[in-house]
């Protein structure tokens, strides 16, 4: 057993801990509406385990394991999702800020990788299956096509653009195919019954957009086990036995019985389970002490400063 698969299940149970105080938080107004990861946490880990330090990530707004692995503040999370624009001066390192604007994301990563281009890195940037059928997103991969740039495209799959499911978006319901015309590898993945094959499947796809210096589209399928948001109700457009089956697929747990079966105790992971639940949950307490933002707060960080400190 390696140490890596007890620090993903670390920030697997971070994640999963973030999630539910948010959705709390959110009900009782503190946070602003808010989108669940639940179900698809794995997805946005191994996007992120697969970077190196000096590679670019570029989220869209659901990749709350990834923000966290590379090394965001959960506070800090939990004052964005507020409407707090102080939430975002932590940002990590080669980390764009997160992106709702559907699909947009793209258009700046693909900028990111123009940058990179005649460097070792790669940009690697994450949208979900109806960004894909935004026009902007088809730009960006014909640009990236066009020029060779060093971009890995991560489609998040969950089957729903809200409560659209994916044949009512899409005549091609395998996003990878999709786009196979447009001068670019894409691969896809679709076995969630062995979540620890996804680490693999994302770091060896990272691992080609470095060495070829190309890009690379690739798409995951994730259960989406929560509504699209909290503003949103998934029972009304999906029935009680859909959402059953995906929840026998939750990658969290399916990653717990993974590691029994490599002879962790359930103790341990037990342990390590009530760790990160504190971790959140003094991240939370924390959150909930800060003083409130001053209305220059909303704009002192939208204007360059030039060598004398003064905002232009």
């Amino acid at each position: 057993m390696h140490d890596s698969q007890l620090t993903h299940l670390k920030f697997l149970y971070l994640t999963e801990a973030f999630d539910h105080r948010a959705k709390l938080l959110q009900k009782t107004g503190r946070l602003g509406t808010f989108p669940s990861s639940r179900g698809q946490e794995i997805f946005f880990l191994a996007c992120a385990v697969a970077l190196n330090n000096t590679d670019w990530y570029c989220p869209y707004y659901r990749d709350h394991a990834a923000l966290l692995y590379r090394g965001y503040p959960a506070h800090a999370l939990f004052q964005y999702w507020a409407g707090d624009e102080r939430g975002n001066i932590p940002l990590p390192p080669h980390t764009l800020p997160i992106n709702v604007p559907i699909g947009s994301q793209t258009s700046h990563a693909t900028g990111v990788a123009m940058a990179l281009a005649k460097t070792s890195n790669i940009c690697l940037v994450t949208l979900g299956d109806g960004a894909s059928s935004k026009g902007e997103v088809y730009e960006s991969i014909n640009f990236a096509a066009i020029h060779s740039l060093p971009i890995l495209f991560a489609v998040n799959n969950n089957q729903y653009a809200i409560s659209t499911p994916l044949n009512l978006q899409t005549a091609n319901l395998s996003i990878a195919e999709k786009f196979s015309n447009m001068g670019l590898e894409t691969q896809s993945f679709n076995q969630p019954n062995h979540p620890e094959q996804i680490f693999s499947f994302i770091g060896n796809a990272a691992k080609q957009v470095r060495k070829n210096r190309a890009p690379l589209l690739i798409e995951v399928f994730s259960p989406r086990l929560d509504s699209h948001t909290t503003n949103d109700d998934a029972s009304l457009y999906r029935t009680e036995q859909e959402l059953s089956d995906e929840e026998k697929l939750c990658p969290i747990r399916l990653y717990e019985q993974h590691l029994l079966e490599k002879n962790y105790s359930p103790k341990e992971l037990g342990a390590i389970k009530r760790n990160a639940d504190n971790d959140i949950l003094e991240a939370q307490k924390y959150f909930l002490t800060l003083p409130k933002q001053t209305i220059d707060d909303l704009h002192s960080h939208l204007w360059a400063s030039d060598h004398l400190g003064e905002s232009r």
